[in-house]
């Protein structure tokens, strides 16, 4: 206790010190000819502005002087000041700045100089960034699928000539980095399998792959009755005719190759979920019996196409074709449709699941398109393709869905159309002939800065702007695309795990395509990349 009782004292007994030393030193400081800021900090929003600061001074004249006069302070009010016959006065400075409009935060120091001494006291001024950012750290440590590329369907031969693909068009193909083009088996006999061939040619020779569709064409039908329609029905008799179908097909493959066009791959039906003409147990066995004779060719088999990803079809062949692909007709972005959410959940599974675990690349995402309000020709109020929001929320959120899903490629329903990468130059185009789409420059996002490289993970607490990120194959480059759907621009403060030696962006707005984007190197391991609001934008790393 009495122990207790020394310690309070001498508690005590020191309080009283020290209040008797503040007031000493007050009284000292009233006493003496001095200036100085009451603040020597001050933190600014990023909207131009002003702030007040205060100098207490007593006895003496002060001035403020600034070392820089390049940074955010545009003018004060008052930059002499005091009253040498005063003992004690306050005098308000008012000063006035610009608006931040950078990634970072930024500050601006002036002096206050006492004219008598000479003594000189700071005031920092900070400046908040116009936009908050928010974290996203790339790890390269965890890799998922591999991007084979992306492109689009060639138009068919029964199309008009205006919708055809020209020379110049494989030109602006390959410009916004696309490398893959999808071709269809004519229907109407083999003497239209070298229709429009210059351009495959010309495709060959860029180094593109070139992928086919197949179908059961007329020679290979028979009649199976009527249906309660009273129109004929007709059926494929896989029993006798599977084996001259896959020599159908590779005799295909090999009449291009004899012209100068590769085939890449091909698959025995497009959209067999669609027709009369195969079971899952059909393909499964028509691939595994008669595959050899396609390949052969050097051709890969890829299927099975479902119009709607159809799982049955799919797991059939899962096992057995080279590509697994299909189509996104049947839905996959409206999880809140328990039937496209389960579509969804399926496809999202295929590559983690099935294919990584038996060393297989991932999904091709081969044929879909966008073209609500196409049924109201005369109302170009309907035509839902041509608004800027339709467009980023439909193949933009898709292609973004797709690729977080492990999809490898993405090719488009069709490259030269009013709905398409190009357009052909119709009174539903966008774009005048042969000029680029917003669709174009959306896939280009992903061309330019995804094919050729793996996915990685993505850590982010900002699900407002979907991102996902890429590696290549020496480490030394990573690339981000980001879509921002919102309403807010936002800062994306992007942490590499290596060194990053240097940063560039693109950015597609309603009002840009591909521009440079808003970029800045934080620190050796981090940048800052603007994201403004309803916005693509593609982030390339270069590490060192």
């Amino acid at each position: 206790m009495k122990n207790i009782y020394i310690i309070l004292s001498w508690a005590i007994l020191s309080m009283f010190c020290w209040s008797c030393s503040d007031e000493k030193e007050e009284n000292e400081k009233t006493s003496l000819v001095y200036a100085d800021f009451l603040q020597h900090s001050l933190n600014v929003p990023s909207a131009a502005g002003e702030v007040i600061s205060i100098v207490e001074c007593a006895g003496v004249q002060w001035e403020i002087v600034m070392e820089n006069n390049e940074g955010m302070i545009t003018s004060i009010s008052q930059k002499q000041g005091g009253n040498t016959g005063e003992q004690k006065r306050y005098d308000q400075i008012k000063i006035s700045y610009s608006e931040n409009t950078g990634l970072k935060s930024r500050t601006q120091e002036i002096f206050l100089v006492n004219k008598m001494t000479g003594e000189r006291t700071k005031l920092v001024i900070s400046q908040n960034p116009k936009y908050s950012p928010f974290p996203i750290t790339l790890d390269a440590t965890t890799k998922y699928q591999y991007i084979d590329g992306f492109g689009g369907a060639h138009s068919e031969p029964q199309w008009t000539d205006g919708r055809r693909l020209t020379l110049a068009n494989m030109e602006t193909i390959e410009s916004l980095g696309y490398n893959i083009i999808h071709i269809y088996i004519n229907d109407n006999g083999k003497q239209l399998w070298l229709d429009n061939i210059e351009t495959l040619q010309d495709a060959t020779r860029r180094g593109m792959k070139i992928f086919a569709s197949g179908g059961i064409t007329k020679e290979f039908r028979e009649e199976d009755g009527v249906d309660e329609d009273g129109k004929t029905k007709y059926r494929f008799d896989h029993e006798k005719r599977d084996q001259e179908y896959a020599e159908y097909l590779a005799d295909f493959v090999t009449a291009l190759k004899n012209k100068g066009v590769e085939i890449y791959a091909i698959s025995m039906q497009n959209e067999p979920d669609m027709g009369p003409y195969w079971t899952p147990a059909q393909m499964t066995k028509f691939v595994k019996d008669y595959g050899h004779i396609i390949r052969a060719t050097g051709a890969k088999i890829l299927g099975p196409e479902a119009c709607g990803f159809d799982p049955n079809l799919t797991n059939a062949v899962v096992d057995h074709a080279d590509i697994i692909a299909g189509h996104l007709y049947q839905g996959f972005m409206d999880l809140s449709s328990s039937y496209v959410k389960n579509r969804y959940n399926y496809i999202r599974s295929l590559y983690p699941e099935k294919l990584a675990p038996a060393g297989k690349t991932s999904w091709w995402m081969t044929e879909h398109l966008f073209n609500d309000g196409v049924k109201f020709p005369d109302d170009p109020t309907q035509w839902q393709w041509w608004k800027w929001d339709y467009v980023l929320s439909h193949l933009g959120q898709e292609v973004h869905m797709c690729m977080d899903a492990y999809c490898s490629a993405y090719i488009y329903f069709y490259v030269k159309r009013n709905h398409g990468l190009i357009g052909d130059g119709e009174v539903m185009s966008p774009v005048p002939v042969n000029e680029i789409t917003k669709n174009g420059y959306i896939l280009s996002h992903y061309a330019k800065y995804a094919l050729g490289m793996t996915r990685i993970k993505v850590e982010t607490e900002n699900d407002k702007v979907k991102t996902t990120a890429y590696i290549n194959e020496e480490g030394t480059e990573m690339t981000a695309v980001m879509i921002n759907m919102e309403h807010d621009d936002f800062n994306a403060l992007i942490t590499a795990p290596n060194e990053i030696a240097n940063v560039s962006a693109v950015e597609t707005t309603e009002d840009t395509n591909m521009m440079a984007a808003v970029t800045n190197l934080d620190d050796a391991y981090t940048a800052s990349v603007l994201i403004p609001a309803k916005s693509i934008v593609s982030v390339r790393l270069k590490l060192r």
